[in-house]
């Protein structure tokens, strides 16, 4: 797939669907940096990363696309053992660092995460996208920028880290790398797995609260992103194509299975059978099948021109056609 973006229509989709209908310049500006490190990455091919990775830009910056530094002026112990309560077991032991986040930073980061001297807490605390932390992230950090041609040295400026691009790269990279959880995007996207809600776990454990809230946001990056694009490329509808039409003849089989049936196609053969309850229900069996095929072809259609989100396996069986069994023939066969 050509990586090329109509930033132009990209822009008029997410403004309605995720921005209430205004975009400021900084949040303009700032997604083109992410489109732009994108366009420099050929090797991202799979537009669910780059839709996932702005859908997870989107949630950790509270949607402004901006890059961020961390937060660490607390105005209250409880808080903050709230958020770090192996370290803080009373309130008297938080106090000291109230409105303090140079000591906060230094207390919960230091000696960590290579953060061997008495300040590197603080001047490595979390910035980016994605809050990269600690200074043996922010060495990692400038290995793979400067190995994609980038003169950068974030251990020297760690605040560079926040200049969009750099930010962006940084994004792109530790998602497909796994640098902040180990779970990477591809484990979550790829030929056979679709699932934007699991994918939470490349940055955070907390699928539960914030995984479909996230995939919500994903889903309409993805829809805006398609539109933007050259839809989906000819090997990404193959197998887009081969896993949803496996997904549906899964689905016949399963449900014929319901009447003892070995599948689909043995329960369509019963349209022949002189037996009254066999024949009613291969009938059925046939005209379902018929329907769910038709509108599975056309949801198909409607995932390779665009205008439909790819589905996971379930969300696509749930569009399709409902078997209704013939309720007054139930099948007993031995």
């Amino acid at each position: 797939m050509s990586n090329a973006i109509d930033h132009k229509t990209y822009f008029d989709l997410v403004r309605k669907s995720l921005f209430s209908g205004k975009l400021t310049k900084d949040q303009v500006n700032a997604q083109d940096g992410i489109l732009a490190a994108w366009k420099k990455s050929p090797q991202f091919k799979d537009l669910r990363w780059l839709a996932y990775s702005l859908a997870t830009t989107f949630h950790e910056t509270g949607k402004t696309m901006m890059p961020i530094v961390e937060n660490l002026n607390y105005s209250t112990a409880s808080r903050i053992r709230a958020v770090w309560p192996s370290r803080f077991r009373s309130d008297a032991s938080a106090q000291p660092y109230v409105k303090n986040p140079q000591a906060l930073a230094n207390n919960v980061y230091g000696g960590r995460m290579g953060n061997d001297g008495s300040d590197d807490g603080w001047q490595y605390r979390g910035r980016g996208y994605v809050q990269l932390t600690g200074k043996d992230n922010y060495k990692k950090a400038t290995r793979e920028l400067k190995a994609a041609g980038y003169k950068v040295d974030f251990v020297k400026n760690p605040d560079s880290i926040n200049q969009p691009e750099y930010a962006a790269q940084i994004l792109f990279s530790g998602m497909v790398e796994g640098w902040f959880t180990g779970r990477k995007l591809g484990d979550y996207f790829s030929a056979s797995v679709n699932d934007s809600t699991g994918a939470r776990a490349i940055i955070n454990s907390d699928v539960k609260i914030n995984g479909k809230k996230i995939a919500e946001h994903h889903d309409a990056f993805l829809l805006a992103l398609n539109k933007a694009t050259d839809k989906v490329s000819p090997i990404d509808q193959s197998l887009i194509k081969a896993q949803l039409m496996a997904a549906i003849q899964s689905h016949l089989d399963a449900k014929a299975r319901e009447r003892d049936y070995d599948g689909i196609l043995s329960l369509v053969s019963y349209t022949t059978s002189r037996n009254p309850k066999f024949y009613i229900e291969g009938q059925s069996g046939v005209d379902w099948r018929d329907v769910t095929w038709v509108r599975g072809y056309e949801l198909l259609d409607e995932v390779m021109n665009g205008t439909r989100n790819i589905p996971t396996s379930e969300e696509f069986i749930s569009l399709l056609p409902v078997l209704r069994w013939p309720d007054e023939h139930v099948s007993n066969r031995v």
